[in-house]
């Protein structure tokens, strides 16, 4: 039997000290999770107020000259002693690209288009000045925090596309200060400049997490947002935890379905080999989650149930020490992947099951069965007063848009935090 908690919604009707009745436990799970510490012990969330507008400003353009600092120094993106990253990274050259950036590289595709996903860059500063300059290839997002307050309240959208530009940040007081930045799978990082005064070193380690999955964990294309590649699944669930998460999405993938529309960037289902390498490459995580599989909703549930307990086998051998969690079929029920309601709900309660009995997963999140997290049938665009989908789903009636994503993790957070590793 899985040493694994199945957690929904609490039932906040149920009597103190009784389990809640929408919580499916076994005995196993429930003598071997006791004695382990519960995630939201892990879990450091971002400031609620942003950071003081009176100490500090910022300013964001093409990368016409450089900053100009006194005995300015230059840490280019292959420096990673001076700053950590959530990726490993290699050079891509595109157009426009003037100075040589480093994209990440690490979900397992073979293409460098392909295996591009969104991290995070985090170094401790002194000083009162420094400049990252990156390149960005579409309208997508970013977001800054200092010091665990965040830059701006919202995901930042540049409206650029295929520059580099530099990015700079003034302090009117002099101290350390950490510096985290998550940016979407569309931005190159060429490096980080300052004053001579001014010095960055590495950031202390993170409770580190590597989560795999679909385009909800590596990044969504045009939407009325913007291009999502940084405040996804992944993204999101960085900045609200403050966990070092390695995103290993790929686009169009399931338990079944291998992506075949992205065949030219090698992509693959969850438990195929280049998959299962790249968990395996993630240095020492404390935790793994395997997110999603929508994709798989034209195929019947007992193919789902096959590949995914071949999946979860396969991705347990890579991090064999690691607690794997999975937050099961995504939670949506409009026109887009809606359509296919009643298999995502037949192919959500058969893999819960199989989780539930796999000796590789330690829980299940469910995020379907009612009340699911993602009400409603409308979405942007096509809004017909059902639910929130609404104002959470983008237009193309299957993928988040910022409130969504941001919706999600933070109930994807809620349940975590009930979960003891």
């Amino acid at each position: 039997m899985a040493q694994s908690f199945d957690f929904i919604k609490a039932d906040t009707t149920t009597a103190p000290g009784s389990l809640p009745a929408a919580v499916d436990v076994s005995s196993a799970s429930l003598a071997s999770t006791t004695r382990g510490t519960p995630l939201s012990a892990y879990i450091r969330p971002p400031s609620k107020s942003i950071y003081p507008a009176s100490d500090v400003s910022w300013s964001y353009s093409e990368y016409t000259t450089s900053p100009n600092y006194t005995a300015q120094k230059t840490y280019t993106w292959q420096n990673t002693t001076r700053f950590r990253t959530s990726c490993t990274m290699s050079f891509v050259a595109y157009s426009g690209d003037a100075g040589g950036c480093g994209y990440s590289d690490i979900n397992g595709a073979v293409e460098h288009v392909g295996k591009r996903v969104g991290y995070s860059i985090e170094f401790n500063h002194y000083g009162t000045d420094f400049a990252i300059a990156w390149h960005k290839l579409d309208n997508s997002d970013w977001i800054m925090l200092i010091d665990d307050q965040p830059l701006t309240v919202n995901w930042q959208h540049p409206g650029v596309n295929d520059r580099l530009w530099i990015h700079k940040i003034h302090f009117n007081s002099l101290r350390v200060r950490n510096i985290r930045l998550i940016v979407s799978q569309d931005t190159g990082l060429h490096s980080i400049i300052l004053p001579g005064a001014a010095d960055i070193w590495q950031a202390p380690r993170r409770y580190r997490v590597a989560i795999s999955g679909d385009s909800y964990v590596q990044g969504v294309g045009a939407t009325s947002d913007g291009a999502i590649g940084g405040g996804t699944i992944a993204g999101e669930l960085a900045y609200q935890t403050g966990w070092e998460v390695w995103n290993l999405g790929q686009y169009g993938t399931g338990y079944v379905s291998d992506g075949s529309i992205f065949a030219l960037w090698g992509y693959q289902r969850y438990g195929g080999a280049r998959r299962v390498s790249a968990l395996a490459a993630v240095p020492s995580p404390d935790l793994v989650i395997i997110y999603g599989g929508g994709n798989d909703s034209t195929f019947s549930p007992a193919d789902v149930v096959a590949n995914a307990n071949a999946a979860w086998t396969a991705l347990k051998s890579a991090q064999p020490n690691v607690p794997m969690i999975v937050p099961g079929i995504e939670s949506i029920t409009t026109g887009g992947w809606g359509s296919q309601d009643a298999a995502m709900n037949a192919i959500n309660v058969a893999t819960k099951a199989a989780a539930l009995a796999h000796p590789s997963v330690h829980a299940y999140i469910d995020q379907r069965s009612a009340p699911t997290w993602m009400p409603g049938t409308g979405y942007d665009g096509a809004k017909n007063g059902t639910g929130i989908s609404d104002i959470m789903i983008c237009q193309d009636s299957t993928h988040p848009l910022h409130a969504g994503f941001r919706y999600t993790v933070m109930r994807l957070v809620e349940e975590l935090g009930k979960i003891r590793v």
